[in-house]
């Protein structure tokens, strides 16, 4: 009858309830951190444990209401995927911390803007290494084993036929970006590209760009493209690089919209 309520309503019947009265019944919960807050009661240590995936990119705020519920953490990340945005000023956590009598604590433990939940762990505990990768054909892999993991990665996907694989090709397109920072000469040569692969049979195609407004713009050259049916036909997704996180494709089309003219920032 809680979860059927609104949220309100929901929150206020799950603060009536024990820990044992919804873990007799459901002892395994898995959601967002939304999720978690939204649905269940909040009880500490109502968990024997509490696992967090993609910690990089989870803030430390955002972790505190299911650490509290759990009596052991098992925290699971890649410090060298993407990070978590946090717009947290440090005039703020400074305020916070000497409010606090945390001083003392803040360089090391409550920087919440650069630390994420994995580094706070990292810092606390053992690290398990976890060196194998399932996901990419070797010449996609090997760039970020060498470039970021030092070569320590056991490439479970290589066998003969994709050792010597191609998989990764450069266009160069000339053209900036204009005043709303798009590259229309990008987003043109990126539809294409699109045609090309859907020619040749693709039929799991992203497209993707570090920068919202170039995003944005691709989505909206995409829908003005095709039609519902070739979205579908194509499974054609567009967004920043941050929408895609988790997500994959046969074909990934990336849009940098950076010229000789970009910003330190932008090249970073």
């Amino acid at each position: 009858s809680a979860l059927r309520a609104g949220r309100a309503r929901r929150r206020k019947l799950l603060r009536e309830l024990s820990a044992d009265d919804f873990l007799d019944v459901l002892p395994l919960w898995i959601g967002t951190l939304q999720d978690i807050d939204d649905t269940l009661p909040v009880i500490p240590a109502a968990f024997d444990v509490v696992i967090f995936d993609e910690a990089s990119q989870i803030d430390q705020m955002r972790a505190a209401p299911a650490l509290a519920r759990g009596k052991r953490a098992m925290i699971v990340g890649d410090p060298r995927q993407l990070r978590h945005v946090s717009f947290v000023s440090d005039e703020a956590m400074d305020e916070a911390a000497s409010t606090h009598q945390l001083s003392s604590h803040r360089a090391r433990l409550l920087d919440v803007r650069r630390n994420s939940l994995f580094d706070t762990g990292a810092a606390a505990t053992r690290v398990t290494w976890l060196d194998e990768h399932f996901r990419s054909v070797p010449h996609i892999i090997k760039f970020s084993d060498r470039n970021f993991y030092n070569g320590n990665l056991r490439l479970m996907t290589q066998h003969p036929r994709n050792e010597t694989r191609d998989a990764i090709h450069t266009v160069v397109v000339p053209g900036t970006r204009d005043e709303e920072g798009v590259n229309r000469a990008e987003i043109e040569e990126t539809l294409r590209q699109i045609d090309r692969y859907a020619a040749a049979g693709a039929t799991s195609i992203g497209v993707i760009s570090p920068f919202r407004p170039q995003a944005d713009a691709l989505e909206e050259a995409i829908l003005a493209n095709y039609g519902p049916e070739d979205v579908d036909r194509l499974g054609l997704r567009s967004g920043t690089v941050h929408a895609f996180q988790g997500n994959d494709r046969d074909v990934v089309i990336a849009t940098l919209a950076i010229d000789a003219d970009s910003a330190a920032g932008s090249l970073r």
